[in-house]
């Protein structure tokens, strides 16, 4: 197959791909990496819609887990959203698609110490919001970086997160020690 045509079906494939996981009403971060995973399998079996099968699943999930290095957790979503690419494409001859174990872990928490060190570490009261926001708050990177100066009630003190995980909002109540920093910030 050429492969300029086979890009160009691959666009194709991806982009419609991607316009049904934004009707399904999933979230613009899943169907972002969906369509990127969807996109690097079809890389994997060069184009070819007739090596979409269980096989050649297999064989990509041992090219993530070997060449790549890749951890469970990882393939665990590698899976996922291929089992979504699949039941998109209505390929019926898959068989059972099984995703690894994925590893339960407790989370790692800073201690007083590791955050005291880290805000003397700020070089200015920018760096100082930030770091205090993810630490006191515990919103998401992401949730700070999409953060807009009407989205924080300083009389409240609250946040208002808009399209958090689950492409859900919800409100973060802050400190009194956050709200004297917040208060620096907008003077």
């Amino acid at each position: 197959m050429n492969q300029n045509i086979a890009h160009e079906l691959s666009s194709e494939v991806t982009d419609s791909f991607k316009n049904r996981l934004l009707g399904n009403g999933k979230s613009r971060n899943t169907v972002k990496m969906y369509s990127y995973i969807a996109e690097q399998f079809l890389e994997f079996i060069g184009y070819d819609r007739e090596r979409i099968n269980l096989e050649s699943i297999e064989k990509f999930k041992e090219y993530l887990a070997i060449e790549k290095g890749y951890s469970k957790s990882s393939i665990y979503l590698y899976v996922r959203a291929l089992q979504s690419f699949v039941n998109y494409l209505e390929v019926n001859d898959i068989g059972r698609l099984k995703a690894p174990k994925r590893p339960q872990k407790v989370p790692n928490y800073l201690v007083g110490e590791e955050v005291r060190a880290i805000l003397k570490s700020c070089s200015d009261i920018r760096e100082r919001l930030i770091v205090e926001l993810l630490v006191y708050t515990g919103i998401r990177v992401s949730e700070l970086c999409s953060l807009r100066i009407n989205d924080i009630d300083l009389n409240g003190r609250t946040i208002r997160i808009r399209s958090g995980k689950g492409d859900k909002d919800r409100i973060v109540v802050f400190s009194e020690e956050m709200l004297q920093t917040l208060d620096h910030t907008y003077q």
